[in-house]
């Protein structure tokens, strides 16, 4: 292990950076790998893990990069000099703790794709695609540790010994049932996979001194009448609460699986520069949600019975968009939640608070739609990088002057200011890439992120929806007239 906090940029490494898969990648992954278990009932295609021992040491320190020496243990056992024998050691590979380890790995772990024809998607420069013998393979990398499945179990095994061959001792090469803390949980007869984060959420629980089994839950991550505003008190300080830390473990938390909590945790995250005891009593309210909600997470479903309501909607990408005009107190910005669903549950989802002051309900819905696009496009690319071409993908929204404006329907000069915004859209809707439908508000998923829902039973309602739990897709007058034929054919 060396000690990488007394490295030098400059003298003793170059660069530090290396690429991790992306959460968004790896949900898409399961969502699809669940479909193809479905049609083929085949278990190879149910994720594998590989885990590399001692992979940084792998990695050998070539000509270019800096000279170091380390400073030997005090005691050895006789294998090697000491720190008292006036000698340092030279360093001719990697180490754990150094702060360009990662960064060497990661080209080693490249060299290996490589030799064996892996290629990178472009989407996502961590998921590679390999073919042998007819068989195809995907494979996702998180530093040393990969997740990967292939429509064989030849060519599963075959990856397997590669890999072991070309890193030395591997560990996993069976059906993963933890991967990054996230617990993935197969029902193979009903054929959904669920991701969770019960042993994070404890871990969380117990760090702020909650106990589940003793914990008053709530029903909902903010009270149902919340109002958030800027702290005029004392800041609440670290030795009483620590706000940031609180911060760290839940945005791990909705960055991975808790659809539910991501406008709680974003609300939460927007005072922590000045957090006030109102701002941990909302804290305090989330941490008791979540022990009343241990094992809530996100399901894909690959069954036909599940994806043919209302129509075939297996590998369609889904999206829904929502805004709340003008909801921050303190600077009357709005919030934007997008949601791109895949086979039942969510692949992608984000909750902001938009960057400028809108004048009206559909400048703020244009802007959110706007950012759903942009996820689109690079959920379709990838889609298409892993051989599940998309056709034009649906877009839910609840605000109609948005859709009309978004479609070039409508133009007023009161919306001329955000023009750009509103050509964005239309200029992908054109494309074929998007088209837009309506949804009613009590049906938008998306509302979930922009606010606390009320009553209590629609929030339920929505976060199951969301979740997977109780998948349910909107069915509106224009989708029916498309399935009908009223325009030239059905649903592709």
């Amino acid at each position: 292990m060396s000690r990488g906090d007394l490295a030098t940029r400059g003298e003793h490494y170059w660069e530090t950076s290396s690429q991790q898969v992306r959460a968004k990648s790896m949900r898409m992954f399961f969502a699809t790998a669940v479909s193809n278990f479905a049609n083929t009932r085949q278990r190879c295609f149910s994720p594998q893990n590989l885990d590399i021992r001692q992979a940084y040491t792998k990695r050998k320190r070539t000509a270019g990069e800096p000279e170091v020496y380390m400073e030997l243990p005090a005691w050895t056992d006789g294998l090697c000099r000491d720190n008292k024998s006036g000698y340092v050691a030279k360093l001719l590979r990697h180490l754990y703790g150094e702060p360009d380890g990662g960064r060497a790995f990661e080209r080693e772990l490249l060299e290996f794709m490589d030799k064996i024809g892996a290629v990178a998607t472009v989407s996502d420069r961590m998921v590679f695609n390999w073919s042998l013998h007819g068989a195809n393979l995907k494979v996702l990398a998180h530093v040393d540790d990969l997740i990967y499945n292939g429509s064989s179990n030849e060519i599963c095994d075959e990856f397997f010994r590669l890999a072991e061959e070309h890193f030395g001792e591997c560990t996993g090469g069976a059906e993963a049932k933890i991967i990054l803390g996230i617990k993935i949980e197969w029902d193979f007869d009903k054929c959904t996979v669920k991701l969770s984060q019960r042993a994070h959420i404890e871990k969380f629980l117990e760090e702020f001194g909650f106990d589940p089994s003793t914990t008053c839950p709530k029903k909902t991550p903010l009270p149902l009448n919340v109002d958030a505003r800027e702290n005029t008190s004392p800041r609440v300080g670290c030795d009483e609460w620590d706000y940031f830390k609180w911060c760290g473990f839940a945005n791990w938390l909705t960055t991975n699986t808790r659809v539910d909590c991501a406008s709680a945790v974003n609300l939460c995250g927007r005072y922590s520069q000045n957090p006030g005891t109102e701002h941990v009593a909302l804290q305090k309210h989330v941490l008791r949600y979540l022990a009343g909600t241990l094992d809530e997470g996100i399901t894909y479903h690959g069954s036909s019975k599940v994806l043919s309501k209302p129509y075939c909607h297996e590998n369609k990408l889904i999206g829904f968009a929502d805004s709340d005009h003008g909801g921050c107190y303190d600077t009357k910005r709005s919030t934007s939640c997008i949601i791109i669903m895949l086979n039942g549950g969510p692949v992608i989802w984000r909750v902001m608070k938009q960057r400028v002051v809108t004048t009206s309900t559909p400048h703020s819905e244009s802007i959110a739609l706007a950012s759903l696009v942009q996820e689109v496009i690079w959920a379709v690319d990838f889609m298409a990088e892993i051989g599940l071409e998309q056709s034009t993908v649906r877009l839910l929204e609840d605000n109609q002057s948005a859709i009309l404006q978004a479609t070039g329907d409508y133009k007023s000069g009161k919306s001329d200011h955000y023009r750009k915004v509103q050509f964005y859209i239309e200029d992908n809707y054109r494309k074929g890439i998007i088209w837009l439908d309506k949804v009613p508000t009590g049906s938008n998923i998306a509302d979930i992120g922009t606010k606390q829902v009320a009553p209590i039973a629609q929030f339920e309602k929505l976060r199951d929806i969301v979740s997977g739990k109780t998948p349910e897709l909107y069915l509106g007058q224009k989708v029916k007239d498309i399935l009908m034929g009223k325009f030239g054919g059905g649903m592709v």
